[in-house]
């Protein structure tokens, strides 16, 4: 589920990579700036008819089911990486936990159903997460809650989740915390899919959004109906349904 954003820190160390199809070349090549590919040679880029674990059952979208009318909202965030650090970066793991938490005691007194979809990996493996005690996890693995959910809050876009999100018609808010570098078509098809919102930092360089736009834009995506052609094509290729 690599996104093409990522493909830079690859192709440092790689002489060939494939991506899925060549749609996913050709929005590589498109927007990409020159001065982001290694000094040192260029790797190719291959493809392949599409990856069939990202076909999907169709684009029709349900009629809202949720609790009195309140949207059923999955949110879904990354693993803690301890020692650990990735490019482009993650924010530190105890950083991540207090941002976690109060944005999970936020979206928990919106008047939405809400289900969290913590990552089951990391260093926190086998184990409890933090948040779950402040809200209802969703105890099934994200093939099975992106079904349930009516909506998605990310704040994650370096996990097979969210590209697994992309794919279907359910609308999508994503919380960017401006640590991911997408070229121009890129960032087009993210902002012609998703609700985009920026985060912003106080004075001890804690994550913070504004509340209240954040219900409006989960009140607002409620009444959306994206294509996720563009992404379908992308990812799952000739086996796009």
């Amino acid at each position: 589920g690599a996104m093409p954003s990522a493909i830079n820190t690859c192709l440092s160390v790689a002489d060939e990579f494939v991506l899925p199809t060549k749609k996913s070349v050709d929005v590589f090549d498109e927007g990409s700036d020159a001065r982001l590919l290694p000094k040192t040679g260029q790797a190719k880029l291959s493809w392949l008819q599409g990856d069939p674990t990202m076909a999907t059952a169709g684009y029709y979208r349900e009629k809202p089911h949720g609790l009195l009318n309140k949207p059923r909202v999955l949110y879904v965030s990354g693993a803690f990486i301890g020692f650990r650090q990735r490019i482009p970066p993650r924010i530190p793991d105890v950083v991540k936990l207090d941002w976690q938490i109060r944005l999970v005691k936020m979206l928990a007194a919106m008047k939405i159903e809400l289900k969290s979809q913590m990552h089951p990996g990391g260093v926190l493996q086998g184990q409890p997460h933090p948040v779950n005690t402040h809200c209802t996890p969703s105890n099934m693995l994200f093939e099975e809650a992106k079904d349930w959910a009516e909506i998605f809050v990310f704040d994650v876009i370096q996990s097979t989740t969210f590209p697994k999100a992309l794919i279907t018609n359910k609308p999508i808010v994503l919380i960017d915390h401006g640590m991911n570098k997408f070229n121009k078509t890129m960032k087009t098809l993210l902002s012609e899919r998703c609700l985009i919102l920026n985060v912003e930092r106080d004075s001890r360089n804690r994550i913070k959004i504004d509340g209240e736009l954040l219900e409006q834009s989960i009140m607002e995506a409620a009444k959306m109906t994206p294509d996720p052609t563009p992404f379908s094509e992308m990812y799952a290729g000739d086996y796009a349904l």
